[in-house]
């Protein structure tokens, strides 16, 4: 990965995260928890999932690093066009069960601690890894094959995707 793409992903982790904690602002530890309704999560399970992705994607990529090592290097879409896709919240996706949040955030400044440590581990990744993320490469279960590069970029569009959720629930 050269220094292009190291900006740019790291830029896209922060800007992320930034916008996260932005949005949670002002927001006391009653509303973060509270369920706008049955079927909808909280702020609170809403950042629970974003880490819980976070870290499962990271894992992954880990993991298909050794698989992949001597391969050359997927057909995949460009970093923009994953994170773009990853944004279109026209299209409704059901989380798999493995990433649906279980409650474990009591309050705000729990979550968000546990959030930035997590992103922290994840923005190191990507300042420092020789792993060639181009040939990581593993199934996203609507967007199909997606490399190394792309999953970071999907890591930041998601927390975004996630923002506009709770944008919506603080606005009702």
């Amino acid at each position: 990965m050269n220094t292009i793409e190291r900006t740019y992903l790291s830029d896209l982790l922060k800007e992320s995260e930034a916008k996260l904690i932005a949005t949670l602002e002002g927001v006391n530890d009653e509303e973060f928890t509270t369920k706008p309704s049955e079927t909808r999560w909280s702020l609170a399970e809403l950042v629970e999932h974003i880490m819980l992705t976070d870290k499962s994607l990271l894992k992954g990529i880990h993991k298909q690093a050794a698989k992949h090592m001597e391969e050359n290097p997927p057909i995949t879409e460009a970093d923009e066009e994953v994170a773009k896709k990853a944004m279109n919240r026209t299209v409704k996706v059901k989380a798999p069960s493995f990433l649906e949040p279980q409650g474990i955030f009591q309050t705000k400044s729990e979550a968000l601690a546990a959030f930035r440590s997590n992103r922290a581990i994840i923005e190191e990744f990507v300042a420092t890894t020789d792993l060639p993320l181009e040939k990581i490469a593993f199934k996203h279960f609507i967007f199909g094959l997606l490399n190394g590069k792309n999953w970071i970029a999907f890591m930041a569009s998601h927390c975004n995707r996630h923002i506009e959720q709770i944008i919506e629930i603080k606005s009702a």
